[in-house]
């Protein structure tokens, strides 16, 4: 195997298929190097700091890319106590390029407070890439 890194995701999901569909040999179509470059996450919106009311649109917008291939994206807003105010989960699937959009209406503030909008993306190797925006709703 010399200086070869050895997949075993890679692997088990090919003979689990060879298993499945009776076939009898199985090829890694990828190459025998493991990526180790996380996604790049740019956040276009919302801008740190921004300020939201009750009836506003929080438009999320980011930029993915990757070395190799994308594989999952993420968003989701969180209040002052950490609870999930909406969150959304995409695939992006075999693209170095993705442009991830959300939408969230502000409502049921009755003071102003601090949420987070968290953003992710991560490729097939699990290398990741996390960024957080904070903002402040209020009412």
């Amino acid at each position: 195997m010399g200086n070869m890194i050895f997949n075993f995701n890679k692997w088990a999901v090919c003979l689990s298929t060879m298993a499945v569909m009776g076939m009898i040999a199985c090829v890694q179509s990828d190459s025998d190097e493991q990526d180790f470059e996380s996604p790049r996450l740019k956040v276009m919106s919302p801008q740190e700091g921004q300020v939201f009311k009750v009836g506003d649109t929080i438009h999320i917008m980011a930029m993915l890319t990757d070395n190799e291939s994308l594989h999952e994206y993420a968003w989701g807003i969180y209040d002052t106590a950490g609870v999930i105010v909406p969150s959304n989960f995409g695939l992006a699937h075999d693209t170095k390029e993705h442009t991830m959009m959300g939408v969230y209406v502000v409502s049921g503030i009755t003071t102003a407070t601090l949420w987070s909008v968290w953003v992710h993306a991560d490729d097939y190797e699990h290398n990741y890439e996390d960024k957080t925006i904070n903002i402040i709703v209020s009412p």
